[in-house]
């Protein structure tokens, strides 16, 4: 044995793991973030998470053979933005061989531009380009509780998930859910249309207020309006009234919670325990007080809306 062979041999395996950690940690080839910090490329962040915008751009690269560029700009007008990137994408040369990807993007404005070469449309359709542009944009950038290189993966998984959703376990789909925005979700595209575009814009401006005001508003809108005016004391219009009032209050309510399920998957499944976790609470609350709950809801419909014979929503008697 040579002299220190045993230091020699601890060494040597000191060096092989270090080098192996280096390895995993350096930068993945194939893809280009351009105005971003050198650390977006690495495969680990600070705190040794995955960074999965390097991880989703460098499985397009490895196993379906497509460039990914993330290039960040300052431009703050949106048109300009799109006219920018088109000039950049058609300016590079790998957009003429079709297997090209280019996300263009300002933070600070919630926009940007995604390009695809001509030969990649048929797996990602203008429709699913839209929503990437004009809502996960939007809802991804400029969060507090979302940092800007989550939100670039997240994007990145949409591409990743659209290529790889029909080869993928439902575990495996499980997992990619908190890493990519599933765009081909038939809520999501429903959500990010008007109406409903617009009352999820005030759901997510201050969600307890909403919660709260538009079950009453569209009460007064669907039920009393409709009583008033074209069901008088039928008990049968009332209930088929009340029928359509809560189909369309649960069906947006509906709407909010999975495209928040759909972006922030941890923070449904966080509230989903702690309903959870309180169900008994609010059981033993809505038993004893139920009486006045019946009370207060019979108390507003007569006392203060007027009941169904008034004439006006708010001619009644006022609180006492």
């Amino acid at each position: 044995m040579f002299p220190g062979g045993e230091n020699n041999g601890v060494r040597m395996k000191k060096i092989v793991f270090i080098a192996v950690f280096i390895r995993i940690g350096l930068v993945f080839a194939g893809f280009e973030f351009i105005n971003l910090p050198q650390s977006y490329n690495y495969g680990y962040t600070e705190m040794s998470d995955r960074n999965m915008l390097a991880v989703h751009a460098h499985r397009l690269d490895k196993i379906h053979g497509i460039k990914a560029i993330v290039y960040k700009t300052d431009t703050a007008d949106a048109e300009q933005l799109r006219h920018e990137a088109y000039g950049y994408f058609d300016n590079r040369e790998e957009s003429a061989e079709g297997r090209l990807i280019l996300v263009y993007f300002n933070p600070k404005i919630k926009a940007g531009s995604v390009i695809v070469s001509p030969g990649l449309r048929e797996s990602f359709s203008e429709e699913h380009i839209r929503i990437i542009e004009e809502d996960s944009m939007k809802a991804l950038f400029g969060r507090w509780y979302i940092s800007e290189r989550r939100a670039l993966g997240k994007i990145m998984g949409s591409f990743v998930y659209l290529l790889e959703k029909d080869t993928l376990s439902k575990r495996e789909l499980e997992k990619l859910a908190r890493d990519a925005v599933f765009v081909d979700e038939p809520l999501l595209g429903i959500a990010v249309k008007q109406p409903f575009r617009d009352l999820l814009k005030l759901f997510y401006f201050e969600p307890v207020s909403f919660i709260f005001y538009f079950p009453f508003l569209m009460y007064l809108l669907v039920v009393r309006f409709l009583m008033v005016n074209f069901g008088k004391n039928s008990l049968k219009a009332f209930i088929s009234y009340n029928l359509i009032w809560l189909g369309i209050v649960g069906f947006v309510f509906t709407l909010a919670v999975k495209k928040t399920a759909i972006y922030f998957p941890e923070y449904i499944a966080m509230l989903s325990l702690f309903m959870a976790v309180n169900a008994p609470v609010y059981l033993f609350f809505g038993g004893v007080l139920s009486r006045d709950i019946q009370n207060a809801a019979h108390k507003y419909l007569y006392e203060v809306t007027g009941g169904f014979e008034g004439h006006n929503a708010f001619e009644g008697r006022e609180w006492k």
